[in-house]
């Protein structure tokens, strides 16, 4: 049922509480608790709890403070007697008033992730417990690499979604500074050829008429021809210029 959760869900939270609820159930201990190690803070988080250690989620321990402290600092299984202290200043120390706890490390290859383990007001809390408490474990520090690894992935993309909306923002910038020149090019390309007809026109009406039609009859025949639109459009402005020569003949060869 805990691997099915991994499957159906990514909210680490919610698989620890499973977890620890599970593992609870199966020794019949009451009060368990995962402690998560926060680099940011370098502090062990109360992240999932059942029986007396639900309203203290959230608080958080120093390394080597309490029972829970200790076995993460010495990264080996403890068992916590009922009557002894640490020392340390916690809140959550008073939660062990009267109980016997035991914790165990939750490493996943070199990796120590934090500590798992339960209490009681009883004489069930023994070290038959680590072995099961072991198994929970190993099964928590997957759930926390693969809740991890799946936060890695969303982050990588996130971040590659990003990069490519940039790009994308930067490519459409730049086709449109590309498309706005071509068309200023185009445009004074077209000029020169306007007044260059208007100048032909100047020296004999005839040619200048004759220009134009050129130009229509061009792209007609280029189209007849399944030119392609873009040289269809070239040959229409470029046929004109045929006669351009006319204006450096002087008017009485004309």
């Amino acid at each position: 049922s805990i691997t099915l959760g991994m499957i159906r869900q990514l909210n680490i939270s919610s698989m620890l509480n499973v977890i620890i609820a599970k593992a609870c159930a199966v020794t019949k201990i009451p009060n368990g608790f995962i402690f998560i190690y926060d680099s940011t803070s370098e502090n062990l988080v109360l992240k999932a709890a059942s029986g007396n250690y639900k309203e203290k989620i959230g608080q958080s321990i120093l390394p080597g403070e309490t029972m829970i402290g200790e076995v993460f600092q010495k990264k080996e299984p403890l068992i916590f007697e009922s009557g002894e202290s640490s020392g340390a200043d916690s809140s959550l120390i008073s939660l062990f008033a009267g109980e016997n706890a035991i914790g165990v490390p939750l490493v996943s290859g070199a990796k120590l992730h934090g500590v798992i383990g339960m209490s009681s007001s009883d004489n069930s809390v023994d070290y038959k417990l680590i072995s099961i408490l072991e198994q929970f474990s190993s099964i928590a520090a997957i759930a926390i690499d693969h809740s991890q690894l799946a936060g890695d992935l969303k982050k990588e993309f996130a971040k590659r979604l990003e990069v490519e909306k940039e790009s994308r923002e930067k490519e459409r910038i730049s086709k449109e500074i590309v498309e706005r020149q071509n068309i200023e090019l185009k445009a004074a390309y077209l000029d020169s050829i306007h007044r260059l007809v208007l100048a032909s026109e100047f020296k004999d009406e005839d040619t200048g008429q004759h220009i134009h039609r050129i130009g229509e009859y061009s792209s007609l025949l280029a189209k007849m021809l399944d030119w392609p639109d873009d040289q269809i459009e070239i040959i229409r402005h470029a046929a004109p210029m045929h006669d351009v020569g006319k204006i450096g003949i002087p008017d009485k060869i004309m």
